[in-house]
Parts: structure tokens; C-alpha cells; sequence
């Protein structure tokens, strides 16, 4: 790099270096031939030899790592295409992974890559001695990403004298998008760009997932884009999207449900919470205000004791002992579960200092509502639940009894009083 970095061309070409691989770009053949013996004999005086195989010299196409660049478009080499065709179908995870390596190397140029590749990433989780399985899923995502590379279209290179429009979507969890740049009057395809989301993205409402989408695709695409002027269009804020010749990149955003006008915050407030009618506030006009706790502790004998207490401002509700239950955070939610019965067809304000309970409720409950189903202990523990002792088995059940009360029609409140953390007895529960 240091030997040309004083070259000065005198056609005014622009050279591209990556290690020992040149291209120089010209504005015309007889540029190309004057600025071509420059370079060359600069190369010479350094002592630096060019290889006569390897050699493209005054094209108007040339292969450069593996992709045919041609003035203002891009497509993939046929050695490359051929390269990739010829794979032979996958025996191991290591096999899976060079594979993906392969594809994924021109993923800019396959439409839904991330959700064409998903089925063949599970793959990769298995160790490398286990024999793999081979679903039917992972051999239609074998042939199709093969066919996608086979009819990859030719890119436009970016032209960053122009905006740039960013199409973007969300769908069954990975974020497409397509980058495109006005050619004429038409848009033409720079780039196509898919991710998978993480888990928690994909557990938030729909549209805040497709939010996580945009802001995902628009980190992607920066390396590209480059700070130019960019455009974000989302299936959410309008109607009609922008059509492209060859391929409507349209075609790969939206669902059939998706586009229509809504109001997102309504939408986001229902999903989140269980009920619309509750807060994590007190209720001006509650019926009921309750306090709830439990302990467990060890007794002079070493043995667990676990008791719960339902309290109002003048009275002890209920209190009682647990005698199956060894923790405290599942004595406060048996503490919790019994003030949701005692105040049946009442508008209640309960408190606890649980925020494990509170959190149960504000996270598992919410959860369910999204279709996110809670696994079920038996893989967990690899046992029928009738082999466990009553106490694991309450413990599975009793976060399942509290969602079932609180999805009743009654008007409650949880607030966390205090805000000591306990440890989540959630991770018990789920893998």
C-alpha cells in the first residue's frame, strides 16, 4: 500500500486495493490502457511482479472476489454460482456451517435469506459428533437457497450522489428488507438485507416488532449506505410500496394482514398487559385494599416452614401454613393467588413485595396472550409428573393456577411495594 500511495494516474482512474488484489476502474478503454502501464510500471520499480494467469487487463467486466462487476451493476461469478450448486448435501454441523459460510457470503444478493437459512442454523446446534438429522424443512431450505443463488439478479452498485430508500419488514421473526436507489424512473435493487431477530424482539407486539425490524435492517445496511440520505419505508406507515422491473421488492414484505391503518398504541396496551382495566397503580376507588406476604424459614429441627398472610387495613383475611412449599417466593405467590380469590367481583388493590410474583404476572401473563407457550416440565426433568414429589409438582402448577386467577373477571391491582430482589424461581421453570 505504501509503495502506491504516491501514484497519480493521469486519466484519472481510481484504484481499489484489498491486500495484493488491485482493480483500477477508468472512465473509458483508452483510460484504462494509459492508466493500466502506469500502474504496471509502477509495480515493476517496486519489484512487485503481476500474475499473467490472474491477469484482467482493459475489461468492461471483471471478476473480484467472486462477484462480475460491470459499470453500475454487480451480479455473481459463474465460479462462484457453480461452486456453490455443486455442494454436496450435508452430513455433519461442520458441513451445515461451511455451507452457510458459502451462502452467506452473497446473502446480499438472495431475497429472504435469513428465513430461507433458519431451518439449516438449527442444524448447526448439534455437536459436531452427533449425527444431524435431515428434515423435510432443511432439504427445502438446501434447494432454495441453492435456486436463490442460481437466479440471483444483478445489483446496482450504490450511487452516492443519490438517496437511498430502505424497504423493511418483519415476518415469522426474521426482518427483510431491500435497499433500493432511483435508476430512471424506476428503483432499482442495491441490495437485499435479512437477520434473524433476537428472542426478545420476537416476543414484543407486532408492532414494536416490526419497529426492532427497521432499526435492525438500518444498522445492517450502514455499511452500505454510508450516512447518505436514507428513506425507511414499513408496511406500517403506508399503503403502497415501490415497485422494481425485474422484482417487486414489495412482494417480499407483507403478509396478507398487514398494511391496513390501526393505532399502534391501543394495539401495544392490549397485548402487553392482561387485562386493560388493570395498572401498577393504586385505584382511586378500590372496594378492597390487601397486603400479602410469605416466609419460609427452618425450625429448630432443620425443617422448612413456609407460611402466607392476606391482610387488609383492619384485618388478618386469611393466614395460613404451606407445608409443601420449601421456598419463599412460591409462598408469595400462594399469598397472591389467595387474595385474587378473596376478592372475587371486587375492585381490589393488592400489594405485595414479591417481585418475582410481580414479575410473573407482568411477563408470563402477557407472554401466554402472544401465543409464546410456556414449556412444559416433564423434558425439563426427563420424568412423568406423577414421579415427582408433590411439592415439584406445585411448584410447576402454581404459576399456572395464578395466571388462571388473574384471567378471571376480576379488577385487580399487584404494585411492588418493596424492592429487594429475589431470586426468580422462574428459572427453575423454564429451560
Amino acid at each position: 500500500a505504501r509503495d502506491l500511495a504516491d501514484l497519480v494516474f493521469p486519466s484519472r482512474s481510481t484504484l481499489l486495493q484489498n491486500v495484493d488484489d488491485l482493480l483500477l476502474c477508468s472512465p473509458s478503454l483508452s483510460a484504462s490502457e494509459t492508466d493500466s502501464l502506469v500502474l504496471l510500471t509502477a509495480l515493476a520499480n517496486k519489484g512487485h511482479k503481476a500474475s499473467h494467469s490472474k491477469l484482467q487487463l482493459c475489461q468492461a467486466s471483471v471478476t473480484y472476489f467472486g462477484f462480475l462487476l460491470s459499470q453500475g451493476s454487480r451480479a455473481l461469478s459463474p465460479t462462484r454460482v457453480q461452486a456453490i450448486l455443486s455442494f454436496p448435501r450435508p452430513r455433519s454441523p461442520r458441513q451445515v456451517r461451511k455451507f452457510l459460510g458459502m451462502a452467506g457470503f452473497c446473502r446480499q444478493l438472495i431475497p429472504q435469506y435469513a428465513s430461507l437459512a433458519k431451518p439449516l442454523q438449527e442444524l448447526t446446534r448439534f455437536s459436531a459428533s452427533d449425527p444431524i438429522p435431515w428434515p423435510p424443512e432443511a432439504d427445502s431450505a438446501f434447494v432454495s437457497l441453492k435456486q436463490g443463488l442460481a437466479s440471483a439478479p444483478a445489483l446496482g452498485l450504490p450511487d452516492y450522489s443519490k438517496p437511498f430508500t430502505l424497504l423493511c419488514h418483519e415476518q415469522s421473526g426474521c426482518a427483510l428488507g431491500v435497499l433500493t436507489q432511483m435508476h430512471g424512473e424506476r428503483n432499482r435493487t442495491v441490495a437485499y438485507f435479512s437477520a434473524t431477530l433476537d428472542p426478545v424482539a420476537q416476543g414484543l407486539p407486532p408492532c414494536l416488532c416490526a419497529v426492532a425490524a427497521a432499526a435492525c435492517l438500518v444498522e445492517i445496511s450502514d455499511s452500505l449506505v454510508l450516512c447518505s440520505p436514507l428513506t425507511l419505508l414499513v408496511p406500517h406507515s403506508v399503503e403502497t410500496l415501490l415497485h422494481c422491473s425485474q422484482l417487486n421488492p414489495a412482494t417480499l414484505l407483507p403478509l396478507s394482514n398487514d398494511g391496513d391503518s390501526h393505532d399502534y398504541l391501543s394495539i401495544v396496551s392490549a397485548v402487553t398487559v392482561p387485562r386493560s382495566d388493570l395498572s401498577d397503580v393504586p385505584l382511586p376507588n378500590s372496594d378492597l385494599v390487601l397486603f400479602t406476604d410469605g416466609s419460609c424459614f427452618r425450625d429448630n429441627q432443620g425443617h422448612l416452614l413456609a407460611r402466607y398472610t392476606v391482610v387488609s387495613l383492619s384485618e388478618t383475611l386469611e393466614a395460613a401454613p404451606s407445608p409443601s412449599v420449601t421456598s419463599a417466593q412460591v409462598a408469595e405467590l400462594v399469598a397472591l393467588t389467595r387474595a385474587c380469590f378473596l376478592v372475587e367481583g371486587r375492585c381490589a388493590t393488592i400489594y405485595t413485595d414479591s417481585r418475582y410474583a410481580f414479575g410473573l404476572y407482568m411477563t408470563l401473563a402477557p407472554s401466554g396472550k402472544l401465543g409464546v407457550s410456556l414449556p412444559p416440565p416433564v423434558p425439563l426433568l426427563k420424568m412423568s409428573p406423577t414421579s415427582l414429589p408433590f411439592c415439584m409438582q406445585f411448584y410447576f402448577r402454581l404459576p399456572y393456577l395464578l395466571l388462571s386467577a388473574l384471567a378471571t373477571q376480576w379488577q385487580i391491582l399487584m404494585l411492588v411495594r418493596v424492592t429487594h430482589l429475589l431470586t426468580p424461581l422462574l428459572n427453575m421453570l423454564l429451560p
